[in-house]
């Protein structure tokens, strides 16, 4: 029986829990594991096959958003692994072993809705190349294939001084958080003689906490806008910006923000629900098919969540809930 990315991806859909290749072969008759191997090693599929699964789904507007971000495909309790490396994971705040995987994501902040476009594979080992160099190279292909984009919205990691000025080269917007040691030019406590204090020592008074601050940072010669958040008692973010016209309240932060959440959002759907981090193969090729294939099917299950006006967990549970239905029907054992 020969394995195609319809019949994998129907497996992830379908999956729950065990998403290897040994138990496809399990549940499919005739289905051997040398099969699905086959498919894992087989011609290779790359990002762009994401693109073509959305690039006509997508609905654009004019206050669109890019968001970036990456997350880690754990990989802490398999046997040798390629592509796995020791990375910070942001969902255990801790060094893991796994795949890092650097994720483009666009949003329409009308509809509330948003579909991943693009994504990357962190492997400095094999191509040198830095996390935002990722981000760098898939912004370029979001306009090569005119995505339609305002903003570019991305976390703490990406706030490179370097990379704010690249966006603002382009024409773009962004909105990120910067951390609370970074050096911003106080003109304020010292105006004849102001020099560089990190963000958190700043003297924010009313009005600034209520509009806003310009903002120099330090070896940026960008004007930005800088906002203190609140976001609670032990809490605090600061947020800068080179868009003085829509991003003009601590209110207007708070919104864009909340957006890059979107993001977050997909990679704990995607993670959930197709099994994206499970595949035990250990070659590279096998690794990649298995995260584009895992990528794709959650295209499929999220456009159908939304046509149904439902959430992609409530989707997946379904069948489950069919096959639970239908065992209440026709019992395998009947107890006396």
């Amino acid at each position: 029986m020969k394995i195609t990315t319809q019949d994998y991806g129907q497996f992830l859909i379908n999956g729950v829990n065990n998403f290897t290749a040994t138990y496809f072969s399990e549940i499919v008759e005739g289905l051997k594991h040398d099969s699905v191997s086959r498919y894992l090693n087989g011609s290779k599929i790359s990002s762009k096959a994401v693109w073509e699964r959305v690039e006509n789904e997508i609905i654009y507007s004019k206050k669109g958003y890019l968001l970036f971000d990456d997350s880690v495909l754990d990989k802490s309790g398999s046997k040798k692994i390629e592509l796995a490396r020791w990375q910070y994971s942001g969902t255990t705040h801790d060094t893991v072993m796994g795949i890092g995987v650097v994720n483009c994501v666009y949003y329409n902040p009308e509809l509330d809705r948003y579909w991943i476009v693009d994504f990357r594979i962190y492997q400095p080992d094999q191509d040198g190349k830095k996390k935002y160099e990722h981000l760098q190279d898939m912004m370029l292909k979001a306009i090569e294939r005119n995505v339609k984009f305002k903003t570019v919205l991305m976390d703490t990691w990406y706030a490179i001084t370097s990379l704010m000025q690249w966006i603002n080269s382009l024409g773009y917007k962004f909105v990120c958080p910067v951390r609370s040691n970074r050096l911003i030019l106080d003109k304020w406590t010292d105006v004849d003689n102001p020099k560089y204090r990190s963000v958190k020592d700043l003297p924010w008074d009313s009005d600034k906490l209520r509009q806003g601050s310009e903002a120099k940072l330090k070896a940026c010669s960008l004007k930005l806008k800088l906002f203190r958040l609140m976001v609670h008692s032990n809490r605090t973010d600061y947020i800068v910006t080179n868009d003085n016209v829509a991003i003009c309240t601590p209110e207007d932060a708070t919104d864009a923000c909340a957006f890059r959440w979107k993001i977050e959002q997909y990679h704990r759907e995607v993670k959930q629900t197709t099994g994206i981090a499970k595949c035990q193969a250990r070659n590279a090729k096998a690794q990649r098919k298995h995260i584009v294939t895992s990528i794709l099917a959650w295209i499929v299950m999220h456009a159908q969540a939304c046509v149904k006006n439902t959430n992609i967990y409530k989707l997946k549970n379904q069948s489950l809930k069919e096959f639970q239905m239908q065992m209440w029907r026709r019992p395998y054992t009947v107890f006396t």
